[in-house]
């Protein structure tokens, strides 16, 4: 919408001060719908659109920064779409890359995880059994990723015991340590 870039661009003007004169609301409906009479609620719906395209650009800015939530999906579009080859050839790519990873982190038991659910799911919708899966892989690696994360969170709890005398229940800690 052309009324939602010109909105964007006066504000953009403006930056960083936000004082000026042409971001006062009668002047800013003015520029938008320069034939109407002044409506507030038609300025807050011109504010709203542009916050919301903005929020969206965050949103792929953030998701531009995670390669693996990209793999991640792609790999769901491909299976939703059924395009089988394209699926299985960023499956295998994936799992590539998980196995010359050289951690084995949280991350890394996450994001196996998540691979492992994502070829289960598949072959279990296409009933395709040249997809090696295991629905104990997939259990397992998600055992793994809640231990690691707890781990690293009991962790941190008994450092903050240590420093802020906080009273925390440690539940399930003897067990995950044993």
């Amino acid at each position: 919408n052309e009324n939602i870039k010109l909105l964007f661009n006066i504000i953009e003007e403006c930056h960083p001060e936000y004082n000026h004169a042409l971001i006062e609301r009668g002047h800013l409906f003015k520029k938008l719908f320069p034939k109407e009479n002044f409506d507030e609620k038609k300025l807050r719906y011109a504010f709203s659109d542009l916050t919301k395209l903005l929020e969206d650009y965050i949103l792929l800015i953030e998701f531009k920064k995670e390669p693996f939530l990209n793999k991640h999906f792609l790999l769901k579009s491909y299976s939703e779409r059924n395009i089988e080859k394209y699926f299985l050839q960023g499956l295998e790519e994936s799992m590539e890359s998980q196995k010359n990873n050289p951690y084995r982190n949280m991350d890394f038991y996450y994001h196996q995880y998540v691979l492992e659910e994502d070829a289960y799911l598949f072959s279990s919708k296409k009933q395709n059994r040249a997809i090696e899966t295991s629905l104990q892989n997939v259990v397992d690696n998600l055992d793994l990723f809640y231990i690691s994360k707890s781990l690293r969170y009991y962790c941190e709890i008994l450092n903050r015991k240590n420093i802020l005398l906080g009273d925390y229940d440690l539940r399930f800690l003897q067990e995950i340590i044993t």
